[in-house]
């Protein structure tokens, strides 16, 4: 949720206390789990879904 409103995964990785890295798997698992190809499809999939407010 933290990538949804804005943050960038440095800025996420470094207040979750991980890696970079480890935020840019976990989003590239979501997109393949999820059938979305890229960034904007994943924020729309969790507007959609009601995930963010």
């Amino acid at each position: 949720m933290r990538l949804a409103r804005g943050e960038t995964p440095k800025q996420a990785a470094i207040d979750m206390g991980i890696s970079d890295k480890t935020v840019y798997l976990h989003r590239a698992s979501l997109r393949a789990k999820l059938g979305v190809n890229n960034d904007l499809a994943l924020h729309k999939l969790a507007l959609e879904r009601g995930l963010l407010g």
